[in-house]
């Protein structure tokens, strides 16, 4: 039986306690990249998320999540009009580099305009 690490429980919290719930939308792009040895183009959408007030040490955290293949469900110009809410589904942390940056990736998200 493998040990479980205090490591893989924060990670697990945190994707627990993240994924589904109401975040604030800070900024939204379509991207892409290439990958260097097969050369197939990946279409993602990149958001950057703030964890609403509420969650204890997460509150005011700021994450960027990675949707591959997902359409852009607002533009950065509605964006500048209006305060909007972004929900992740299937989010995951998907790497941890040795600096502490976290990368989040999620299957889906849905958005909507702020109350």
């Amino acid at each position: 039986m493998k040990k479980r690490t205090i490591f893989e429980a924060m990670k697990s919290h945190v994707e627990t306690t993240l994924n589904g719930v109401r975040n604030d939308l800070i900024s939204i792009a379509a991207e892409s990249s290439v990958d260097k040895e097969t050369g197939e183009i990946t279409k993602f959408v990149r958001a950057e998320a703030e964890v609403v007030k509420g969650y204890d040490s997460l509150s005011r955290c700021r994450f960027i999540v990675k949707i591959i293949d997902a359409p852009l469900k607002v533009t950065e110009n509605q964006l500048e009009d209006n305060d909007y809410n972004i929900f992740f589904q299937g989010l995951k942390i998907s790497y941890i580099d040795t600096k502490g940056n976290v990368y989040f990736k999620a299957e889906n998200y849905d958005v909507s305009i702020a109350d």
